[in-house]
């Protein structure tokens, strides 16, 4: 019995640890001010709550800087909305985990999916 959670410690500070898999969120969820709290997110300064809250859908998806943060790109009536989230631990990058993705020069990871709902990511942190 001591030796399981011996080991079971181990696990936990070798290991890396799966936080959170996810995707982007639906218009509605932006809507009703759930997004996930794993994340910080964060929209340019240029962007009002008017139009965040005025999401149509989900059209591009990318995990940009290495893994630093993802972006989601939304439709909206007027102009398109860049929704940004990077995890609230430092120690943690944002992987693919569903779908297809290419990678850039400058270190994006661009979803390939038709359908950008397909494409889901998750968080790997150490410690």
């Amino acid at each position: 019995m001591k030796s399981r959670i011996l080991f079971g410690v181990f696990c936990l500070v070798v290991f890396p640890q799966v936080s959170l898999a996810g995707n982007c969120p639906d218009p509605e969820t932006i809507r009703l001010r759930e997004l996930p709290r794993e994340l910080e997110w964060t929209v340019d300064e240029q962007t009002t709550l008017e139009e965040l809250l005025a999401v149509k859908s989900l059209y591009a998806v990318r995990i940009s800087n290495y893994g630093e943060y993802v972006t989601c790109h939304y439709t909206t009536y007027q102009w398109p909305v860049k929704l940004d989230a990077k995890p609230l631990r430092a120690a943690c990058l944002i992987l693919p985990d569903a779908g297809h993705w290419t990678s850039t020069d400058s270190g994006q990871l661009v979803c390939q999916e038709e359908d950008v709902n397909r494409c889901g990511y998750r968080l790997e942190c150490n410690n």
